[in-house]
């Protein structure tokens, strides 16, 4: 009982100034309290000393098929480590055109369309190569879902077998491309197959064995991920997928011509993340939700960042002891906290605006997303920026609906929260955030307990 008498005591610090509503008082905290919370007998405390255990783990993995956006870069984060983004696509000529016996080749070039994403180092100079893929780009052969692939697939490439380069200075506007020369070698094959009118060009089958797939990786000057479009539907969306173009001309005529190849279809399009932890805090993290690292081994700080699943867990097992300052039920529950200081800014390392929380198990296995009271509106953490003064940029959360739940005397508390970013940035984004722990008040979890009399 030393443990238990111990957080007694501290509550009892609390308890010893409580603020005693009655029916239909707004205590200025944001809620009212009715008649069917709080009578004569009742009294409303506001407890703000409740301990939170804190730690960051990686997700085992990320769907990242469908993402609609190619990334590719390097984001070197000096508070996390290097994270590398590669995209795999598979291609095909949908339609060749009947060309003249006096059609020459002259050149071959991928196009890509920028979505207007970009992290990292805005101002430096970004290279990307291209690399055949070695296998067929099927989802069938590397997991249990045909249509689907994780961050973590890997298909392999030569990297002596170069298509193309490109060294570029980024624009970020959504109608900006970039081109990158590919080797004539398979211009000049794909513009003879289509010279032959073969059939080889438009059967799936066949052709992968002409271009298995292409993977997009970040050159040794990339320091900046950038987002380019990979719409499900370009028409509805208006955006450009990516293209492979051959370029011939007629030589009688002089006339300009080509033929393109597009990726066949958006699950055959994936997305991977690897994130080199050397030298930082999170060494000893693997793809496993059941490693995580207390944010006292971590800088007294905790991470969550799109693309390679960060998370931060948070555990509030000390809840169940205030049991011991007398029956009563909750009322509230507001989880606010802050990002490290110095550790974002408005270009370079943007704070995410908004917040997934999901409830998980003792081994952080996912039970779903929490809820409200209601059982059916998701619950999400908004950023609270202060431009003037960002000593004063917090987070909040209301998880009163997971307090409540878990706040029962015939249950044991095994079930904690997780955070990840919202689901446009979780798997096509390198997104981050570093919580501040270093003290109580950076994460705290004000309470609002009605006591019974």
């Amino acid at each position: 009982m030393q443990r238990n008498n111990s957080i007694i005591r501290k509550l009892f610090l609390v308890l010893s100034f409580p603020l005693f509503l009655y029916s239909c008082i707004d205590d200025g905290m944001g809620y009212e309290l009715g008649d069917d919370l709080v009578n004569d007998d009742s009294r409303v405390v506001r407890i703000d000393t409740i301990a939170i255990d804190v730690s960051t783990f990686m997700l085992d993995s990320l769907v990242t098929t469908n993402a609609e956006r190619i990334t590719v870069g390097n984001f070197n984060d000096p508070l996390i480590g290097t994270t590398t983004t590669q995209s795999r696509i598979q291609f095909i000529c949908n339609f060749y055109p009947a060309m003249e016996p006096t059609a020459v080749f002259d050149s071959i070039t991928m196009i890509l369309h920028s979505d207007g994403y970009f992290y990292g180092d805005t101002l430096s100079m970004q290279d990307i190569e291209v690399y055949p893929l070695e296998e067929f780009l099927d989802p069938d052969d590397y997991s249990n879902d045909a249509t689907t692939f994780y961050n973590t697939n890997t298909i392999y490439y030569n990297p002596n077998e170069l298509l193309g380069k490109k060294i570029y200075r980024p624009s970020f506007r959504k109608d900006s491309t970039v081109s990158i020369p590919l080797d004539k070698k398979l211009g000049e094959r794909l513009f003879d197959l289509a010279y032959e009118q073969n059939d080889s060009l438009i059967n799936a089958e066949e052709f992968k064995d002409i271009l298995p797939g292409i993977v997009i990786v970040p050159g040794s000057e990339s320091n900046l991920v950038a987002g380019f479009a990979a719409p499900t539907d370009s028409i509805g969306s208006g955006e450009s997928p990516p293209q492979i173009v051959v370029y011939y001309h007629d030589r009688l005529t002089d006339e300009a011509l080509n033929f393109t190849l597009q990726y066949t279809r958006t699950d055959y399009m994936y997305n991977t993340f690897t994130t080199d932890f050397s030298g930082g805090p999170l060494l000893d993290l693997i793809h496993d939700n059941e490693v995580t690292i207390p944010s006292s081994q971590s800088g007294n700080a905790s991470f969550i960042q799109g693309g390679n699943g960060l998370v931060t867990r948070l555990n509030f097992s000390e809840m169940k002891d205030l049991q011991y300052i007398g029956p009563g039920m909750i009322a509230s529950a507001m989880l606010t906290f802050k990002p490290l200081k110095g550790s974002f800014d408005r270009y370079n390392y943007r704070l995410p605006t908004v917040l997934i929380p999901y409830i998980v198990d003792k081994k952080n296995k996912i039970l779903g997303q929490l809820l409200a009271e209601d059982g059916q509106t998701p619950i999400l953490g908004y950023l609270f920026e202060d431009s003037d003064y960002k000593d004063n940029t917090e987070y909040r959360i209301d998880i009163t609906s997971f307090i409540k739940n878990e706040f029962r005397e015939d249950k044991e508390w095994d079930h904690s929260l997780i955070l990840e970013l919202s689901s446009l940035e979780q798997n096509r984004a390198v997104n981050r955030l570093v919580i501040d722990h270093g003290n109580q008040n950076n994460i705290e979890l004000v309470l609002y307990y009605i006591v019974s009399e």
